[in-house]
């Protein structure tokens, strides 16, 4: 039997909908800027590899916009992976104090089934796609940079 009051089981169950509606509102938000971004460099590097290296001017200013493109859309999606943790930690703390039980137990807690929350009485100590999102950025940083070094050595 739970020791939680009604009106905190309520306040409870309130706040795991609102957590895990607002985890999934930014995975959604994270999703829908690195789609965008990833067009915008396919479309920038159509443009500069299409560009004659006669004409540094064009090609130049895209290199140069799409590298602070890459730092930006980078940071944002850092903070967002910050924030999609913080939500998913305090959707797990609201899940234990319901004693929602994991999916190793006889009777599976919906839950815990979802990615994020794990199957032991753990807590969540690290979670997160900063490497994947970290080698999307860093490997377009080192083709712009690359591409903008290259581009110069050719129009000389």
């Amino acid at each position: 039997m739970s020791t939680v009051s009604a009106e905190t089981r309520e306040a409870l169950l309130k706040a795991l909908e609102m957590n895990w509606a607002h985890a999934r509102h930014i995975e959604t938000q994270r999703i829908a800027l690195n789609l965008a971004y990833v067009g915008a460099m396919g479309a920038a590097l159509a443009f500069v590899l299409n560009t004659s290296p006669a004409k540094p001017t064009a090609s130049g200013f895209v290199v140069a916009a799409a590298i602070v493109l890459t730092l930006l859309c980078w940071g944002m999606t850092h903070k967002w992976n910050l924030e999609f943790v913080n939500q998913i930690r305090k959707a797990d703390l609201c899940a234990r104090a319901l004693h929602v039980r994991p999916v190793d137990d006889a009777d599976n807690g919906i839950l815990h089934t979802f990615v994020g929350f794990l199957v032991k009485d753990k807590q969540i100590t690290w979670l997160n796609v900063r490497g994947l999102f970290s080698v999307l950025y860093c490997g377009n940083l080192v083709l712009w940079i690359t591409l903008a070094f290259f581009r110069e050595l050719a129009a000389a």
